[in-house]
């Protein structure tokens, strides 16, 4: 039992590692830059406030994502409100655009209209999308053409599905059966908590997650979760 318990606190501790570190690294990044604007003659204060409020951003990001890490060790019950989920999504991107302009990503999304409607934690659930989005650009490295795409909608059985595509060098069968593993990464110095931490937070809302990979060249991440009623 002890040993189980400690084993835990190694995956909290770097899952914590994990998801804070590219919010922190973009505040760092910022702060320095915000700097050199406001020490330039003469100062360029409007770049310099936008800066800023990413810098806030981020932060809260980082704050958000510890926050719910937590809850999750702790299960705390999910916080459930209705939301629509391209309206996360919208909100994700922004956050990632920086990441998207300077990857030089060509974006592409495919949002269901009517945006569907669930029942859910919308912080957790769109540290979800967050995840998937970076992994994917990351995924991409150096591939050309660099093609990002994002769709909801519904399956089958009439429950809202969000896929996350990617042209990088897709997966192959034995990574696929442990990409959702605990401590397992495909990145060199990956923790290899960002996707288990997905996946445990869509199954706590009922849902589930999977990959895939392309007939050419990338992987599609997706996940399923009941609609709202």
């Amino acid at each position: 039992m002890e040993l189980a318990r400690f084993a835990r606190l190694g995956e909290i501790s770097a899952s914590i590692a994990h998801e804070v570190s590219q919010p922190l690294a973009a505040v760092i990044m910022n702060t320095g830059t915000a700097a050199r604007l406001l020490n330039a003659e003469p100062p360029d204060l409007e770049e310099a406030r936008k800066l800023l409020a990413s810098i806030a951003r981020d932060a809260w990001r980082a704050s958000d994502m510890i926050g719910n890490i937590r809850a999750l060790a702790k299960k705390y019950p999910v916080l459930m409100e209705r939301f629509e989920i391209n309206d996360a999504i919208r909100e994700a991107l922004a956050l990632t655009q920086g990441e998207i302009v300077r990857n030089r990503v060509e974006l592409k999304t495919k949002l269901a209209d009517p945006g569907p409607a669930i029942q859910g934690d919308r912080v957790q659930l769109q540290q979800v999308i967050l995840n998937l989005i970076l992994n994917a650009i990351e995924a991409m490295g150096h591939c050309e053409p660099r093609e990002l795409s994002i769709e909801t909608g519904k399956d089958v059985r009439g429950s809202l599905i969000v896929s996350v595509s990617d042209s990088g060098r897709g997966l192959d069968c034995a990574e696929r059966n442990r990409l959702f593993q605990s401590f397992y990464s495909t990145k060199p110095g990956g923790t290899g908590m960002g996707l288990a931490v997905c996946r445990s937070i869509v199954e706590s809302h009922e849902g589930k997650i999977w990959a895939a990979s392309h007939e050419g060249p990338g992987a599609t991440f997706a996940f399923t979760l009941p609609l709202a009623e």
